[in-house]
């Protein structure tokens, strides 16, 4: 996904470009959130949780 953003970004696609560079900053961020959630169960949340 990034490269085809980027490759659009180079081609000056205008609003194909930052549709694509939007989706695959989605996916990448929910691709952070399941890491987090997979590692807070993993470790049982020590030093991420408050309590």
């Amino acid at each position: 996904m990034t490269q085809k953003a980027a490759a659009l970004i180079d081609a000056r696609a205008g609003a194909l470009a930052g549709e694509a560079s939007n989706m695959a900053k989605f996916a990448a961020a929910e691709a952070a959130v399941h890491c987090v959630a997979a590692a807070i169960q993993t470790h049982g949340g020590n030093g991420v949780a408050t309590e």
